[in-house]
């Protein structure tokens, strides 16, 4: 991965779809922060930046907070919300707990730069940090804190996600100056055997 002067270990992972039974953006992250781990023998951190639906607490059974939100508003270092995993190689970052009467921490500080010092620091100590964030079409947070990232993943739904669809995500990542790294097809349908695929 070729980044922006960072060696490509900043990514950003988003999707087409605002809901949470999305494109299964959450998955690809826990994915590809895995292969990572395993097949570079690196030390990686995984971060949940989506505030409308966080689920890495929840596939982690771990608790939500403290977590990102807690660091944005400063009351947490980033040694603080660090959490291990089952896998040695593999960190995380919850989102943490938004608060309430207040607008969200994480979606009025994600764009400036208390993020951008989260990140610099945790490459100190990790190798790659993979960002579960929001919608790149349907939230804004997505494209204010594009910038930060090294490179990013889109996630598209096979056969529900039209191509129109992709390529004005694909504009507007370019429009913002995001690289992206690559586009994942998820949920593909088999209409013939499984197995066959393996002999086509």
């Amino acid at each position: 991965m070729n980044g922006k002067g960072k060696d490509g270990k900043l990514i950003l992972v988003t999707a087409m779809s605002p809901t949470p039974a999305g494109e299964g953006k959450t998955t690809t992250a826990i994915s590809m922060a895995y292969a990572l781990s395993m097949e570079d023998n690196a030390e990686v951190l995984l971060i949940d930046g989506s505030i409308d639906s966080p689920k890495l607490h929840e596939r982690f059974r771990t608790n939500k907070s403290p977590g990102l939100s807690e660091s944005l508003c400063g009351d947490f270092s980033l040694d603080d919300i660090v959490q291990k995993t089952t896998h040695n190689k593999l960190s995380l970052i919850t989102c943490g707990l938004s608060r309430p009467r207040k607008r969200s921490p994480i979606s009025s500080r994600l764009g400036n730069e208390k993020l951008n010092e989260l990140l610099t620091k945790a490459l100190t100590q990790f190798d790659y940090v993979v960002f579960d964030g929001h919608s790149l079409l349907n939230s804004p947070r997505a494209v204010g804190i594009a910038h930060h990232f090294d490179g990013m993943i889109l996630v598209v739904e096979c056969e529900r996600t039209k191509w129109e669809v992709v390529q004005m995500a694909s504009d507007k990542a370019q429009s913002i100056g995001a690289n992206v790294l690559a586009v994942v097809l998820n949920r593909r349908k088999h209409y013939i055997p499984k197995f066959l695929y393996d002999r086509i």
